[in-house]
């Protein structure tokens, strides 16, 4: 990683959200009541949710402790509660000295083609392609048009590997080419239908969570 906020989780109080990007990939979550804004290492958020896992109900409170030159808090603490048995978890961390770059900058302001697909479908088929591939860097090509929606990718030495996807698909018929690897990462963060935003070849995927608002993903394309 290039840039500490690669490797960290920013959770912004004004818009009250968590967001982490590697810079190929860009998750939003939407959080509840964060005292104030604060970068943490993504180890640290890997903590968090390993806790609430382990616990039947999960209330997470966050506090902030120390105050640095430019008068933001230096250390986070999180507190998890406990499950039936009384076990909690406390995960202390230290804020990451960086800026996260404000994503609206890197969000399509307008979209060409719309998609609703099956999570899961797509999932399969991101799959296939990553397996399709055997361990090369070629990109997997999304095609969307009158006749749905089709994930293939174009393997030097085996050929060419495609599948359907079922969704709807309106607007501009259009090819752009994606990591499956990073697809198949994505896709799984959401269930049932997901829908998808494409402005050109070029521009980032917007994918949302139809059951949530507030929670979705870009996802960087890729040359094929």
């Amino acid at each position: 990683f290039s840039c500490p906020y690669q490797q960290a989780i920013y959770l912004d109080a004004k818009k009250d959200q968590a967001v982490t990007t590697d810079g190929h990939r860009l998750h939003v979550a939407p959080t509840l009541g964060l005292p104030a804004s604060i970068l943490i290492p993504s180890t640290a958020a890997a903590l968090i949710l390993a806790a609430i896992k382990v616990a039947d109900t999960a209330p997470v409170e966050l506090s902030l402790f120390g105050k640095a030159d430019d008068g933001k808090a230096t250390t986070v603490r999180a507190s998890v509660g406990g499950n039936s048995s009384g076990v909690s978890a406390v995960v202390w961390a230290r804020r990451i000295d960086a800026d996260f770059p404000p994503i609206d900058a890197v969000i399509p302001a307008a979209h060409a083609t719309t998609a609703m697909i099956s999570a899961n479908t797509a999932t399969e088929a991101a799959k296939l392609m990553l397996k399709w591939r055997n361990g090369s860097s070629c990109g997997a090509k999304l095609s969307l048009g009158e006749y749905g929606a089709r994930l293939s990718l174009d393997h030097p030495e085996n050929g060419e590997a495609a599948e359907a996807i079922e969704g709807e698909i309106t607007g501009t018929a259009i090819d752009v080419g994606l990591n499956p690897e990073y697809l198949v990462d994505i896709l799984a963060r959401f269930k049932d239908t997901v829908m998808l935003e494409l402005t050109d070849a070029l521009s980032p995927v917007v994918i949302h969570d139809t059951n949530d608002k507030a929670r979705f993903a870009l996802l960087m394309p890729t040359e094929l």
